[in-house]
């Protein structure tokens, strides 16, 4: 490796929040260790299960549950958490963590992520007291929770360089988002053809390779949870043993970590069972063969929704709204995600279902791609079925914020007033497709912002990658 390799950033911050990104980050760490020796990498954490491990191997590890229960040197007060940390509205920013979890106490939320900002601010400062800002750089995994949304706060107001990492549309790609809670990416009409002319072919080859697969884009640590709801998925093996690992490291080791409602996740996963077996004869088997407007229901309780759009949280209202404006001469047609299948309250659903005889729930199983392929158009919050069904040259709607919302290959509605319009407009045949050249164009910059690894997969090969990724984006800071 070039003697020069790393000229600028002098310090490495990893945060871990779970088992698998401990031993994921390390792996890339022991790397970069061999590489150059001369980089300091330390850990903050948040889950005490996997400090011993951090240790053991070698490197300094910040608990932040040693911050959490004292003031420390550096303290601000509760009332001036919002100034002093720049944060527009800080009780937005605990939906995430407040309907994950069930609470309902909004102070006792509240009061957490003043001691989580604190935390992280008096963690920070001892590595200013020997780095300065641009000195520093920290990576975490992109999440809603008070830990991580905290300490991405501190690194904004110290303006050090921040990085979470979020999977891409395309399958083993990551972004690497930047200061940001958002993946904003530029619109068609500003990218470079030159920038992309050398992933154009590939984005077509991947193109050509999804639509005649008709596989969804999963991410690998994921794949799991793409299960009907039944016995076979609540029980399996896996599930079993982090249910196992999380009651031991709680009870028997008395560690501290995050996700510590052990039985407020076990009783969300058997209403979804129920709530399910409930629903189940409510589906409809076969796609309609009339004109329709296909909703894909997103990830209940997802960053996309509690963070990037919390406003459309309630998805079952929009929904609603969507039957009662759209023209009479179409259906709406509903799928759960098959992440998140029971996630609805049974009565609700049901409730929705009755009200609205041009409302289609499909079963949640059925492929996305054959719905998406007859289906006039698609209106989505910020779901990757909304980018999928560019594959198909459809027609789609976006109302928050999707990576692909200003692409100008997507209609962005800013309202639900827009929103129907829109509709008047799809049904009276003046809404044009988009461009296919646009659309490729556009994917191929995407694809150009992305670095092709997954998150927490250890086969060789994509260790390598990710390795790579890794030190490629140093290089360039």
């Amino acid at each position: 490796m070039h003697e020069n390799f790393y000229l600028m950033k002098k310090l490495l911050l990893f945060a871990p929040i779970a088992e698998r990104e401990v031993h994921f980050y390390l792996a890339y760490c022991n790397h970069l260790k061999k590489q150059n020796a001369a980089y300091d990498i330390q850990f903050i954490s948040f889950f005490q299960p996997g400090n011993k491990t951090l240790k053991d191997a070698g490197y300094k590890v910040w608990d932040i549950y040693d911050y959490t229960e004292s003031t420390g040197s550096f303290t601000v007060k509760k009332e001036d958490i919002e100034t002093f940390f720049q944060i527009d509205n800080v009780q937005a920013r605990t939906l995430h963590e407040k309907v994950t979890f069930n609470i309902k106490d909004t102070q006792l939320i509240i009061d957490k992520y003043w001691r989580y900002l604190n935390a992280c601010r008096n963690i920070l400062a001892e590595q200013l007291k020997k780095y300065r800002p641009d000195e520093i750089q920290v990576f975490q995994e992109l999440g809603g929770f008070i830990a991580p949304l905290s300490l991405y706060y501190n690194c904004k107001r110290e303006k050090i360089n921040h990085v979470f990492f979020e999977p891409s549309f395309f399958r083993s790609h990551m972004h690497f988002v930047e200061n940001s809670l958002n993946n904003d990416f530029l619109s068609v009409s500003q990218v470079d053809d030159a920038q992309v002319s050398q992933y154009r072919q590939k984005v077509k080859d991947y193109f050509d390779g999804i639509t005649k697969s008709q596989k969804l884009v999963i991410v690998s640590k994921d794949i799991q949870h793409y299960k009907d709801m039944g016995l076979m998925k609540l029980f399996q093996v896996s599930n079993i043993q982090k249910l196992y690992n999380k009651l031991a490291y709680k009870y028997i080791h008395r560690y501290r970590q995050e996700y510590e409602w052990i039985g407020n996740h076990v009783k969300r996963n058997i209403r979804q069972y129920f709530n399910r077996m409930r629903f189940g004869g409510r589906y409809q088997q076969q796609i309609p063969d009339v004109p329709f407007v296909y909703f894909p229901f997103h990830v209940q309780l997802d960053y996309q929704l509690t963070i990037r759009n919390p406003e459309f949280l309630n998805q079952l209202a929009l929904v609603r709204h969507l039957c009662e404006t759209c023209p009479r001469d179409f259906k709406v047609v509903v799928k759960e995600h098959p992440v998140t299948i029971g996630g609805f309250d049974y009565t609700e659903f049901k409730k929705l279902v009755t009200d609205n005889s041009n409302l289609i729930v499909l079963h949640p199983m059925i492929n996305t791609h054959d719905i998406v392929k007859k289906a006039s158009a698609i209106v989505t919050v910020n779901s990757k079925v909304g980018a999928e069904s560019l594959l198909y040259n459809k027609k789609v709607v976006c109302l928050g914020n999707g990576f692909y919302w200003n692409s100008g290959v997507v209609t962005k509605i800013d309202g639900f007033q827009s929103l129907q319009q829109w509709l008047i407009k799809l049904r009276d045949g003046t809404v044009d497709a988009p461009d296919s050249e646009n659309i490729l164009k556009y994917f191929s910059y995407v694809m150009s912002q992305s670095y092709p690894f997954e998150l927490y997969h250890h086969e060789e090969g994509n260790l390598q990658r990710y390795y790579d990724s890794m030190d490629s984006y140093l290089k360039k800071l």
